[in-house]
C-alpha cells in the first residue's frame, strides 16, 4: 500500500488501460433525488486499477481518492450521496481541505465531482462550527 501511495507523488507513468467511458452514460440514476454510489464513477474516470480511496471510514459523505488518468496522477474528491445525501459537513470539509492541501503540495490536479444539497444545517451542525470548516474549501 505504501509503495502504491508514494507512486502517485513520483509523477507520470505509462498510460494504463482506460475503462469503457460509455458506461458513464448510465452511471447516474434518472431520478435526481435518488442516491447512488459515486465510487464506481471515480473508478471509471481513471485508468483501470489505478484508484486508491483514502480515509473511507472518516466522513463517508465525501470520497477522496488518488488515481491516474492517462498515466498522470490526480486527486479526486466527490460527494457520496449514499451518506447523508452528500451534504457538506464539518468533518467532510476538513477531509476535503486536507486532501486538497496534500494534492497542492505535490502539484497534483484535483478533479471535483459535486452533487450536494449544500451545507448541512441545524443545531448539531452549528455546534460543530460548520461554516468555519466549510469556509476552508473556499480559500
Amino acid at each position: 500500500v505504501a509503495r502504491r501511495l508514494v507512486g502517485y507523488f513520483q509523477g507520470r507513468t505509462e498510460p494504463g488501460p482506460a475503462a469503457d467511458q460509455a458506461l458513464l452514460r448510465d452511471a447516474l440514476p434518472e431520478r435526481e433525488r435518488e442516491a447512488y454510489d459515486v465510487t464506481p464513477i471515480v473508478e471509471l474516470l481513471c485508468d483501470v486499477d489505478s484508484v486508491t480511496f483514502l480515509r473511507e471510514a472518516f466522513a463517508p459523505e465525501l470520497v477522496t481518492a488518488l488515481g491516474r488518468i492517462d498515466g498522470r496522477p490526480v486527486g479526486l474528491i466527490a460527494n457520496q450521496t449514499t451518506a447523508m445525501a452528500g451534504s457538506v459537513t464539518a468533518a467532510g470539509s476538513d477531509k476535503a481541505a486536507r486532501f486538497i492541501q496534500l494534492c497542492d503540495a505535490f502539484g497534483l490536479p484535483v478533479i471535483a465531482l459535486v452533487d450536494t444539497p449544500g451545507i448541512l444545517a441545524g443545531p448539531d451542525a452549528e455546534r460543530t462550527a460548520i461554516l468555519r470548516h466549510a469556509s476552508r474549501l473556499l480559500v
